[in-house]
């Protein structure tokens, strides 16, 4: 099988401790069977004790119990792994190996990535300048996704055309959406209605609806929806970040609807989570890259890791971008 990865996949690297956040601070951890089985090996020791404490069983699935702040109960006061500096990376569960890695096989490719969640993946997505590259690799160790092999090339031919766009320095952003939303019209079955780009209350209705590890979050996407400046008045630099957010979208999400012909619903996730970062880069100010970094970070965190919000935004993918023709 092929790999296809953003040209700064191959750069990224855990900055461990010095992360000012921590992907093992507020997530459930699940264990893969794979490593559940090299702890059910462990019979003795201090460290086979606290794993046995800490590991929950239920329904046919391990996870490992957070603490009552959040935190692994293996992040030690460091915020580095004891579980890793005890036993290596082999005996931690395959998605503290591969996070913030994504990989999503499709017939005989693989299309991988790193996700925004992550505050060292996110600098690397919103710093990259110049063209969107790839890097294909021979890989092995996946299992081929059925899929409409004919859709999937008529979505990379529209990817790349809408990413080269995204890529240049002129028109807008807004425009570079517009764009986007017309050459991606003919993949999608519109009967009576066209495409039109979010409203601003309907983004605002559907953020309304989804569910936030952090409750104040919504406090400043629902300020940013409802009362901050129009998008407009956003800053070139502003532009660059956002064109750079949307490009990471498009590669994680529109390649997906090869395998159930849900182009529509991708593109409400892409637009719908584009869009509110926007607004939350006005609404708050953020100009320069590390503010910048930190709000797309955060915003991912919330929402594009919750498989439930994403569920709930491709559920209201007609509403958010149909419109009757007449109208």
């Amino acid at each position: 099988m092929r790999l296809i990865t953003p040209e700064y996949f191959k750069d990224f690297k855990c900055i461990g401790g010095k992360c000012p956040d921590n992907c093992c601070i507020g997530w459930e951890v699940r264990v893969d069977s794979e490593t559940l089985g090299k702890y059910d090996a462990l019979h003795s020791g201090e460290l086979c004790a606290s794993i046995r404490r800490h590991l929950r069983r239920a329904d046919g699935e391990a996870v490992i119990e957070m603490s009552e702040d959040g935190r692994c109960p293996f992040l030690n006061k460091d915020n580095l792994c004891d579980l890793i500096i005890a036993l290596g990376d082999s005996h931690i569960p395959e998605i503290c190996r591969e996070h913030p890695r994504y990989f999503t096989p499709l017939g005989d490719r693989v299309f991988g990535g790193v996700g925004l969640s992550c505050d060292a993946a996110a600098r690397l997505i919103l710093s990259e300048s110049g063209a969107h590259r790839y890097i294909v690799d021979e890989c092995d160790g996946f299992t081929e996704e059925i899929c409409d092999e004919e859709l999937l090339e008529r979505i990379a031919l529209k990817k790349q055309i809408i990413i080269d766009k995204l890529c240049e320095k002129e028109p807008s952003f807004i425009d570079k959406l517009s764009f986007a939303i017309e050459e991606i019209s003919p993949l999608c079955e519109l009967e009576g209605e066209r495409m039109v780009m979010p409203r601003k209350e309907d983004l605002l209705e559907l953020h309304a609806s989804l569910e936030y590890l952090d409750p104040a979050f919504f406090d400043r996407v629902r300020s940013a929806l409802s009362c901050g400046p129009r998008l407009d008045r956003l800053t070139e630099q502003m532009e660059e970040y956002l064109s750079r957010i949307c490009i990471y979208l498009i590669d994680r999400y529109l390649p997906q609807a090869a395998v159930f012909g849900d182009v529509l619903e991708k593109l409400a996730v892409i637009l719908a989570q584009t869009l509110a970062i926007a607004h939350l880069f006005l609404s708050e100010g953020a100009h320069e890259l590390e503010p910048c970094v930190r709000l797309a970070r955060e915003y991912s965190r919330e929402i594009e890791y919750n498989e439930e919000n994403v569920a709930k935004i491709e559920d209201a993918a007609a509403e958010l971008l149909l419109r009757a023709k007449a109208e």
